[in-house]
């Protein structure tokens, strides 16, 4: 299931395939690299500050274990889940996620926000207590 093309992450400045390696004990990791490129630009216009993904790729059984959507995006590879420690930081995420065609679906969340590169149509959701 690994598929990682090193050819491919020699333009990648910021991210490594580890970061989005399954959390479960599988280690596999499928990565669209459209959301590689996505999160480097989100990065460069959110004010270049490092982002650390906290959940890439899921396995069926891993995303199923931990709650994620049936229609998730993380076990086609095309999903990204950003630790945000403030709500500051998380707003300049969004807005600039916001200004990225390839970001088609974004959720808020307490404590991180979540970024895809679904096909189709967009979608955004907000997670966050009130």
């Amino acid at each position: 299931m690994t598929r990682i093309h090193c050819n491919l992450w020699s333009s990648v400045e910021h991210f490594s395939p580890e970061e989005f390696w399954c959390k479960c004990e599988c280690n596999h990791v499928l990565i669209d690299m459209g959301l590689i490129y996505a999160l480097e630009k989100l990065r460069y216009k959110a004010g270049n500050f490092a982002l650390r993904i906290v959940s890439g790729y899921r396995c069926a059984e891993y995303n199923k274990k931990c709650g994620g959507a049936k229609r998730s995006q993380h076990p086609l590879g095309r999903a990204a889940d950003i630790l945000t420690r403030t709500l500051g930081r998380q707003e300049r995420l969004f807005k600039a996620a916001l200004t990225i065609p390839a970001i088609r679906g974004i959720g808020r969340y307490d404590r991180f926000l979540h970024i895809d590169v679904r096909l189709g149509r967009r979608a955004s959701w907000d997670k966050r207590t009130p």
